[in-house]
């Protein structure tokens, strides 16, 4: 299984925890060992749980594809069975990495050149636990793609482990979880509100564009989508409110992200 979005996260948690002091007078955000630990834990739990998870996944045989019966699927479900769309597919790709690169835009708040090793690992955690969540989830419920109740998708796609992934959408979880997250810091940075209504707006409706490809692209659900927007919402707002300190003010910063490699394998 590739994850490269989680694995070089989580090792960023690590090397950049050590290097940061634990408060910064200017930062609305504090870190402690305590914290930081404990997500790292989680995720390392999370991710080692979905890894052997994957490892015992068997993909469908064509036996078992030609017993699948679309009539079981709900009504609203049943809408992307008959969606294959690559262009939407490739929509879904491009949108998903500008939601991951969103929190570089802070840098347009000149104060946070103090602040943004321990933003930046705040961040790390939020993907990596999305992402580590993502993976156990779809290995543990094992729910068939819409594209597998498709009788024009390719048959060597149906065959695949990944056909076998699709509760709940990890691009949509991890665009959201992006998009809140850098919507969430963004506020709590900025010295006055007249942004925050267009940056959450916009924030949020690119990371609903990117669940909408992945129901046209034939690869989720809506159920999958709206399950992946909830999980990813709840992380990209979470891990942020956790991390505020009780005397937070509104102060200007930005976030400066080290360069990940980012590669979706949802």
């Amino acid at each position: 299984m590739r994850n490269k979005v989680e694995i070089c996260s989580l090792v960023l948690c690590f090397i950049l925890f050590f290097q940061l002091s634990v408060h910064s007078s200017e930062s609305p955000y504090a870190l402690s060992t305590k914290k930081e630990l404990g997500l790292a834990g989680l995720s390392l739990a999370s991710g080692l749980s979905a890894w052997i998870a994957y490892s015992h996944l068997s993909p469908l045989t064509p036996n078992d594809i030609d017993r699948l019966d679309k009539s079981t699927i709900n009504p609203i479900d049943r809408y992307a069975v008959s969606m294959s769309s690559e262009r939407a597919g490739q929509w879904s790709d491009i949108l998903g990495s500008a939601c991951l690169l969103s929190p570089l835009l802070t840098l347009t708040q000149p104060k946070a050149q103090k602040n943004n090793l321990q933003l930046a690992l705040i961040y790390a955690e939020t993907i990596t636990l999305t992402g580590t969540i993502v993976y156990l989830t779809k290995c543990t419920v094992k729910r068939p793609r819409p594209f597998v109740f498709n009788p024009s998708a390719p048959q060597e796609l149906k065959l695949n482990k990944s056909a076998r992934m699709s509760f709940f959408s990890g691009h949509t979880a991890l665009s959201f979880a992006s998009a809140v997250f850098f919507s969430t810091t963004y506020s709590d940075y900025s010295s006055d509100n007249q942004w925050d209504a267009v940056i959450w707006s916009s924030a949020i409706t690119t990371a609903s564009l990117v669940g909408y490809f992945r129901i046209r692209a034939g690869k989720h659900y809506v159920s999958d989508v709206i399950a992946g927007a909830l999980v990813g919402s709840a992380i990209g707002y979470g891990i942020p409110a956790l991390h505020r300190t009780s005397d937070s003010e509104k102060l200007s910063s930005d976030l400066a992200l080290p360069l990940f490699r980012i590669s979706f394998q949802f």
